[in-house]
Order: C-alpha cells, then sequence, then structure tokens
C-alpha cells in the first residue's frame, strides 16, 4: 500500500514476488482438483456393445387424512436396470433398456435428454437428467425447464442443477438438484411437487453412477360450507429414489 493524493491507492507485488503469489494460488486451485480456468464438460459418452447395470431403490411414505383421521403407509423395494448400447447414430444413442422380463428402447441424446419419450427421465429413467449443454464451472447453476406428460397434458418443470465440486482423481462431479412441477391448482385443489437431491456424474464412465433425491407430494381438497372453508381431505407422499452403477461390461 501507499498514501496518494486521493487517499490509499494499492500496489500489487512486482517482479519474482508477483509470481511467487500467482505460483502459490494456482498449487492450491490444483490441490482442490481444478487449474484456474478449467471447466467441466459433462455429457452422455456411453459405449457401444457395453452394458451398464444400476441398481434402483425407492422408499414410500405417506399418509392419507380424512378430517381428523389418519392413514399413515410405508413401501420399499429394490430393483435392477441393465442399460445395453446397441450403438451411436448422428449422435444419438440407441439403448436398449431391461427390468426383469419388462424391456425398452429408447434413443439418448448427449445431453441426457430422451427422443420420442417425454417425461419419462425423472420417473422411468432417473439416471438419465437432462444435463445443460456447455462447459460447467464449480458453482454454476444451470436452469432447465422441461414439460412432463400427464395423462395427455404437459405440464411445466423447472430444474436448477448446481455443480459443487469436482473430483479429478476420481473423475466425479457432485451435482445438487432441486426442482418442482407446476401443477394446475385453484380454491378447492392445492398441489404441488418438489424434488431435492444429490448426483453424481462419472466422466470416465460418461454417465451418473450414483444418486438419491427426495421427490415430496402434496395434495389438499377444501369444500366450502356456508361462509367457511375446510380440507375434507389431505395427501402428502414422500418418496426417496436412488440408484448405483453396479458395473460395466462388454458382450
Amino acid at each position: 500500500m501507499k498514501q496518494g493524493n486521493h487517499g490509499i491507492e494499492r500496489t500489487w507485488p512486482r517482479g519474482p514476488r508477483k509470481r511467487a503469489i500467482i505460483g502459490i494460488a494456482a498449487v492450491c486451485l490444483l490441490l482442490a482438483g481444478l487449474s484456474p480456468a478449467e471447466a467441466i464438460p459433462l455429457a452422455f459418452q456411453l459405449r457401444p456393445g457395453h452394458t451398464y447395470t444400476f441398481e434402483v431403490t425407492s422408499r414410500l411414505t405417506s399418509e392419507f387424512s380424512v378430517f381428523e383421521n389418519r392413514h399413515p403407509l410405508s413401501t420399499a423395494a429394490t430393483g435392477t436396470i441393465a442399460v445395453k448400447v446397441l450403438g451411436a447414430r448422428q449422435g444419438v444413442f440407441i439403448i436398449d433398456l431391461w427390468e426383469g422380463e419388462n424391456h425398452c428402447r429408447r434413443f439418448l441424446r448427449p445431453d441426457g435428454s430422451v427422443v420420442g419419450a417425454p417425461g419419462e427421465e425423472a420417473r422411468r429413467l432417473p439416471f438419465f437428467w437432462t444435463l445443460p449443454t456447455g462447459d460447467w464451472q464449480p458453482g454454476q447453476k444451470h436452469r432447465v425447464t422441461k414439460g412432463l406428460v400427464n395423462d395427455r397434458q404437459t405440464i411445466p418443470a423447472t430444474w436448477e442443477l448446481t455443480l459443487r465440486e469436482f473430483d479429478a482423481a476420481s473423475g466425479r462431479a457432485r451435482i445438487e438438484v432441486a426442482g418442482n412441477v407446476a401443477i394446475p391448482t385453484d380454491k378447492q385443489i392445492q398441489r404441488s411437487i418438489d424434488a431435492k437431491g444429490t448426483l453424481f456424474f462419472n466422466v470416465r464412465e460418461g454417465c451418473f453412477d450414483q444418486g438419491e433425491w427426495t421427490l415430496t407430494y402434496q395434495l389438499a381438497y377444501a369444500n366450502k360450507e356456508i361462509a367457511v372453508q375446510r380440507d375434507l381431505w389431505k395427501i402428502q407422499e414422500t418418496r426417496v429414489i436412488g440408484f448405483r452403477l453396479k458395473e460395466v461390461t462388454y458382450e
């Protein structure tokens, strides 16, 4: 620092001292797994001929209330889904999905969006979340808006993905996800769907390899009685969905 005509003026170090300070800052960033200007490209890079086997878990806790009577319910399930990559054409992956004896074919873009099957990414394909295009910086947030198809209606949904950290040693990026679905409501029916969780994208495998998020659904149906409106019944449902990549095999 030095005193100038207009108060305090900052003077940056020069020569060897300046180079030393810049070098120390660069080392600190490298120890954190990032170079000073590094951006992380995240996109699906599935390998044709390989099969990706995922374990998927689901835990459901719900409560149905009628006036003062409450009826709780709790269930849990674990399953395995195999994703076989048949090939890639014009930048689109052709994949077969097997869940027990159930089978379907899908076409997946590198950003995770499913061609010809809108609304399935978060419901049937939990490990194919749609990614924003371009490189990410740690701490950067991306907002994704899409339409979910339900009973022949398209409902707008908004997801916010935040890249929290990238571990260069393991090649994994930790992403926080939060979102909501804009379900139509009125004076009698109030509904909401919210999601929040954490996902891990494995750059080396070219896909998500682990994740868990909580989906919360609330519904309240009210009835107007003369001048008073009160809830007749309510539904509160919390579903915790998780997955992990068990193995990648080649046939």
